[in-house]
């Protein structure tokens, strides 16, 4: 009795398959279509890698059940099937299959989340094509599983017609793949089918009602699934194909004969030369290299049998063999040929002959090697079987690749890479041609005004819809940081399904990250850190450097998604833009506004933070700079400076990040410089943007950035605070692997606002409410109150209390002493120059311009205290926007 998997099921069947059956199972299909396009695609991952795990596994029963049965079956040998094994790992490894979508997908998935263009006010959404019937060829029997998981992961059902030869592998797979699938809903998209290719009426069936078929092999097969098929129907065709090898004079004599031979060896060894990219066919410049190359071709293949065996030749395939061997003999006795085979079988067959034209040989690791002098000779053959060759293995010189790249590629190769690397490659490789994935479905185009002030098509989705993004970005997340050492014993036993399973998790406190960040650790790195990107430190009043580290990829994330965020704080693209954050000293800000200025198509004015006002009020009226972007601090001290020089001064924009702007200053640069809009940017030098201001949004109100940063609010006790309540900040970088954050606590204060923003926007808004520690944001730099005191040890201090706030010189730092020494006017200017001396950074600050240092002497207990608790507030922070 005949057992059939379909969506979840296995069935015990009589009979071959009747059309009828054949329809119910495409309806039942297309229902199964729209379930796996809803569900979340990283969870489709996710199943592949338990997949992936449990066929690692040498004990595995499954595997173990077909390493004894496949050489049968299969005709491969034990050791080939071992290599076999070890690419189903590897087809099946989440980082590969991100890669690929990323190629072939622009990262997208089926689903909610679009990509989108600004400036075109283009969208684009994958779309998969519904269900998709495969047809597998019966040469190589990973076939079907590199054709099931890409229908998996454009989000198509699948229908898998199997090979009358291979009825073996995917029944097996497929109870791995459902036994892995906790939802059902991977495992229940596919269907394997069984009919023999006389069956015409299951096939017409089909045909009529699949939205897509894929057919692997002849042209046979290729002509009856395309013949008659519907217009309206995607045919995909890895038909026939031949892939040949091409060795120069030079590059034989760079590489050496051994090395060629070794690498020719491999490549028609691999799958008994039964996969299409295995040479049939080598050319090599001149018949003395080609006898030298066959001699040492002929040892080589004798070595690689005994370390991959062959598996038996089917009885048609060895005749040809035996016939190409006695044609090849009678050439070589009349001086015009060259033959050597394996002795008593027909395991490896190696001829060298003159005839010149590619045809397909018999296979079962049998190669003609021809000799040739010009390059022309290949490419006119290569030109006249255009559209059938496939991959070319080169052996040249390093200065002759590049010209049998273009040569080969124009008369009609579809791959050309180096000899004993045919195979080989990487996942996103274009397969004939083309790349897999897009044949799937279809992009679908949108292009109109969202409205509002540049808002992102994911602040437009539902509350829901923006938590299922968030979520599966979640997931992958943890999956990542489940590498690293820290997060791999913090998340031990503990399943995140979303961001509701974040509180089970403890807080990664500032001490906690930066003993586990270079330099200090490497707790924290998932190692996929890809050797790019930028480290940077925040500013403390110590000069102590507290690194963030990010890599290539992790930079590039942060970039992109800031790209909107400046958008919707105001930015656009033609603005022209003086950059004035801080930079040098591995301070992070003006190189990442640069970079998102850019991203942006804005064009950014490098002045950084230390800039002159005569030679910016020059620059300002030269190119017409129209916007500046710089902590308040800066920006305001220095057009007060510009506006003195010229009373005509005016500018459109005024961005602000770093620290919280006054109201005073907001107004002073409305009515003296006529800004249009001022914007903040709340952002972390550990985790990127966080939060900014739309149009609608003023003082401490902000769009939070949660598709980035996810955001918790929580108390003394690390535990969720209703909305309306203020509670300390965690961040959860969602789009940061090589070293992640998770509940990062920034020492930052904020009360989610149940508001409803006119702009249209529907994700949360945060009231920004300040350090949430003893540090404070102040000029250019992070001030702690444990600092000062330190600074002021040496003193009679019993109390001492930091208040911030603005002033026409720029930002005050106030400094109330609690001490018995009072009355002693002398006293404050010695505690001045103490502090100064003692912390730096705030001597410079204060000797640059941009903070101004005050200290006030007072009687003990003098000090306002919290009538409930009776502690005094050390630090007070005046400044707010309105």
């Amino acid at each position: 009795m005949l057992k059939r998997y379909l969506f979840g099921e296995w069935f015990e069947v009589s009979g071959e398959l009747s059309a009828e059956q054949a329809q119910e199972i495409c309806q039942k299909a297309a229902d199964r279509a729209l379930i796996l396009q809803k569900y979340p695609h990283d969870k489709v991952l996710r199943v592949l890698e338990r997949v992936g795990k449990l066929w690692a596994d040498p004990e595995f029963g499954p595997r173990k059940e077909l390493m004894e049965i496949l050489p049968q079956k299969t005709g491969f040998s034990s050791e080939m099937l071992s290599l076999a094994m070890d690419e189903i790992v590897w087809m099946l490894e989440p980082k590969r299959l991100r890669k690929k979508m990323k190629t072939e997908l622009r990262g997208l998935a089926p689903g909610i989340e679009t990509s989108y263009d600004a400036t075109t006010q283009t969208q684009l959404r994958w779309c998969p094509l519904g269900v998709v019937m495969h047809v597998l060829s019966g040469n190589v029997f990973l076939v079907g599983l590199g054709s099931l998981v890409e229908g998996l992961l454009t989000g198509n059902a699948t229908l898998i017609k199997m090979s009358s030869a291979e009825t073996y592998f995917m029944p097996r797979f497929m109870e791995t793949l459902q036994s892995c699938d906790e939802d059902g809903v991977v495992s229940g998209s596919v269907g394997l089918l069984d009919f023999p290719s006389s069956n015409k009426d299951v096939i017409e069936t089909l045909k009529r009602n699949v939205d897509g078929v894929l057919v692997w092999g002849g042209e046979e097969a290729v002509r009856a699934y395309r013949d008659g098929l519907s217009a309206g129907k995607k045919f995909i065709v890895y038909g026939p194909k031949l892939s040949l090898s091409v060795v120069t004079a030079k590059g034989m004599e760079e590489w050496g004969t051994e090395k060629v031979a070794e690498r020719l060896a491999l490549e028609v060894s691999v799958w008994d030369q039964n996969a299409c990219t295995a040479p049939q066919l080598c050319y090599v410049q001149s018949e003395a290299k080609a006898r030298e190359l066959a001699d040492a071709l002929a040892s080589a293949l004798e070595v690689k049998a005994k370390e991959l065996p062959a598996g038996p030749a089917d009885i048609n395939v060895a005749v040809e063999i035996q016939k190409m061997r006695g044609v090849s003999e009678i050439a070589e006795a009349r001086g015009e040929g060259w033959v050597r085979g394996s002795q008593g079988n027909v395991d490896w067959t190696v001829v060298v002959d003159r005839n010149p034209v590619i045809e397909p040989s018999p296979l079962h690791r049998t190669i003609k090697l021809v000799p040739f002098e010009a390059p022309q000779e290949i490419l006119d053959q290569a030109a006249q079987i255009r559209g059938y060759v496939q991959t070319i293995g080169l052996v040249a010189a390093v200065d002759e690749n590049q010209k049998w790249y273009m040569d080969l590629s124009q008369a009609g190769a579809l791959k050309v890479g180096e000899l004993g690397k045919m195979g080989a490659g990487e996942i996103d490789d274009p397969h004939d041609g083309a790349y897999d994935l897009s044949q799937f479905g279809h992009f679908v185009l949108g292009r109109f005004p969202l409205g509002g002030d540049g808002i992102a098509p994911f602040e437009r989705l539902s509350r829901e819809d923006q938590k299922s993004v968030i979520d599966s970005r979640l997931r992958v997340l943890i999956d990542e940081a489940r590498s690293s050492q820290y997060y791999g014993a913090v998340l031990e036993g503990i399943t995140v399904n979303g961001t509701e399973d974040l509180v089970r998790l403890p807080v990664l406190s500032r001490e906690l990250m930066e003993t586990n960040m270079p330099p200090q650790g490497t707790g924290l790195a998932t190692g996929c850190d890809d050797g790019g990107g930028y480290v940077s430190r925040s500013g403390g009043s110590t000069g102590l450097p507290k690194f963030s580290v990010y890599d290539g990829h992790d930079w590039d994330q942060m970039i992109r998604n800031a790209e909107a965020v400046l958008r919707g704080a105001g930015m656009r693209k033609g603005d022209r833009v003086a950059n004035l954050m801080l930079s040098g000293d591995l301070y992070g800000s003006f190189v990442s506004f640069d970079h998102i200025n850019c991203r942006l198509g804005a064009k950014s004015f490098a002045f950084a933070s230390h800039a002159d006002a005569k030679v910016f009020h020059q620059v300002w009226k030269e190119f017409e700079i129209n916007m500046v972007q710089a902590i308040p601090a800066r920006v305001v001290a220095l057009l007060r400076e510009v506006k003195k020089l010229d009373p005509q001064f005016q500018i459109e924009k005024v961005m602000y990040a770093g620290t919280p702007m006054s109201a005073t200053d907001a107004q002073w640069l409305r009515a003296e410089c006529g800004v249009k809009r001022i914007a903040s940017v709340i952002g972390a030098n550990d985790g990127g943007q966080l939060a900014y201001q739309c149009e609608h949004l003023h003082g401490a109100h902000h769009h939070l950035v949660e598709d980035f940063n996810y955001v918790e609010l929580v108390d003394e006790n690390d535990q969720p605070v209703k909305d309306g309540e203020p509670g300390r900040i965690l961040i959860t970088s969602l789009l940061k692997f090589a070293y992640p954050l998770i509940r990062y606590d920034l020492g930052d204060m904020g009360k989610m606002d149940s508001i409803q923003c006119p702009c249209g926007r529907n994700g949360r808004v945060m009231e920004y409410l300040g350090r949430s520690d003893d540090t404070v944001c102040v000029g250019t730099m992070n001030v702690r109150h444990r600092d000062m005191v330190a600074a002021l040890d040496s003193f009679p201090v019993s109390a001492l209390q930091i208040v911030i706030s603005n002033s026409e010189k720029g930002e005050l730092v106030h400094v109330n002493v609690e001490t018995d020494l009072f009355e002693q006017e002398s006293l404050a200017r010695q505690m001045n120059d103490s502090l100064i001396q003692r912390v730096p950074k705030v001597g410079e600050q204060v000797l640059d311009g941009i903070i101004s240092l005050e200290f006030e002497l007072h009687a003990p207990g003098a000090l306002i205290r919290n009538q409930r608790s009776g502690k005094l507030k050390t630090l007070v922070d005046t400044r707010n926007t309105r």
